[in-house]
């Protein structure tokens, strides 16, 4: 792109075509107001490749909507460091999709901290995997809220 995408306003932002979505920086993407993030179709951010994504900083990250979250491939989510996992806010780990949390990787569930921990929810915990359980650390663990560890299943247990 020869001009900085951050001349452009929301409908236009909107008008960009996958391949133009790919030439932008993150750092290009982490100067934009959150409006202009969120004018960002699902389509559009799906087309993002991981290192735009994995560039992207805490003003980035939680200016995005539930609905992009949601709009993310499970191999787009499970490429994002801790760090952005970190800066996700409480209702952007909240939509995260079952299929989203189950493409997370060990390293990303390890380094999750309390806080991100303690806003899964209880359909989410339900839908990790038991390796993915397995491989949580006592600290993980430890951070899970009351509900949280209620909600793990049978299968999840056996393998704690």
């Amino acid at each position: 792109m020869s001009y900085p995408i951050s001349i452009l306003t929301t409908s236009q932002i909107q008008d960009l075509t996958t391949t133009s979505i790919r030439t932008v920086s993150s750092s290009e993407i982490n100067s934009l107001s959150s409006d202009q993030i969120q004018a960002f179709t699902t389509t559009q951010l799906k087309a993002m490749t991981s290192v735009q994504l994995t560039g992207f900083n805490s003003t980035t990250l939680q200016s995005l909507t539930t609905n992009q979250i949601q709009g993310l491939s499970t191999s787009q989510v499970s490429q994002l460091s801790t760090t952005n996992l970190s800066n996700l806010t409480s209702a952007e780990v909240q939509a995260l999709t079952t299929d989203q949390i189950r493409a997370l990787t060990s390293v990303q569930l390890v380094g999750l901290n309390s806080t991100t921990l303690q806003a899964i929810t209880t359909a989410q915990v339900q839908a990790l995997t038991t390796t993915q359980v397995s491989l949580m650390s006592a600290s993980n663990l430890n951070n899970l809220t009351t509900a949280e560890v209620q909600a793990l299943t049978t299968d999840q247990i056996k393998v704690l």
